[in-house]
């Protein structure tokens, strides 16, 4: 203390401090980070620990794998930890944790690569591997699997676009025609005029795969992803050997977890 100060100057630098840092007053720590909330898919999940798991996890297994691993090439210790840690970041964030991220957009990061869409199934399918080895519940894999697909327009263009009708006898007419609707409103990026019409040709005639494929291609746009899993996985059992639904990248991503 120096010897001029006094008690009227130590009082008042005493109700600064009473002021200004208020968490010294009652023993509580100042958090830099948001609270959690107990709902949340993060907490589910099993937090912070579990999401590092299944990245480090998810991470190795994708720098092994020869069909990914080009991406990688030349990226030194350092980098991949930075990757590893960002990756880690964004998950938490996603799923309603405390973390920040700080990392440029998806869509900016990813531009240029040539992520196909084999490409990004394959990462979710490394992901979704991981959680199950971490004990993540059947429930919260699923959440954060609609998550992932979520995310896919900000890394990779589809070029899967919707069918046409089949040429099969006894197709009723008027879901065809719902169905020609459907298609032009798609392609001009109408998506909700587009389901609409998907909808009626769907339930009017419900054996044909086409028609669930496009309206399953229409929900994952409009990001309703649960509800276009189970569309998807109407076309596959009525695709009546459609190769363009059995080998459809986009389906396969919906429906094998």
């Amino acid at each position: 203390m120096k010897p001029n100060m006094g008690w009227n100057t130590i009082l008042a630098t005493m109700m600064v401090l009473f002021l200004v840092v208020p968490s010294l007053v009652n023993g509580e720590e100042k958090k830099a980070y948001k609270s959690v909330d107990e709902n949340s898919l993060y907490v589910r999940m099993g937090g912070y620990d579990v999401i590092s798991n299944v990245i480090d996890d998810f991470l190795t297994k994708s720098w092994a794998d020869p069909r990914i691993s080009h991406f990688f090439l030349g990226m030194g210790t350092d980098t991949r930890n930075r990757l590893r840690q960002k990756n880690k970041n964004l998950m938490c964030f996603t799923t309603g944790g405390p973390c920040r991220v700080l990392n440029r957009p998806l869509e900016v990061v990813h531009v240029g690569l040539g992520i196909t869409d084999t490409d990004f199934y394959i990462i979710v399918d490394h992901i979704m591997v991981s959680l199950k080895k971490y004990d993540v519940p059947d429930k919260e894999r699923e959440e954060l699997h609609a998550k992932l697909l979520s995310l896919k327009p900000k890394i990779v263009n589809t070029t899967e676009v919707p069918l046409a009708a089949p040429k099969r006898e006894g197709l009723k007419e008027m879901a065809r025609m719902e169905n020609a609707l459907g298609i032009s409103n798609f392609n001009i990026g109408r998506f909700d005029e587009a389901l609409s019409h998907f909808q009626i040709a769907s339930k009017d005639d419900s054996g044909v795969g086409e028609y669930h494929f496009n309206e399953a291609m229409t929900l994952d746009k409009l990001g309703k992803h649960g509800l276009a899993t189970n569309h998807f996985k109407a076309a596959q059992k009525n695709a009546h050997g459609n190769i363009k639904i059995t080998g459809s990248k986009i389906l396969k991503g919906h429906t094998s977890k």
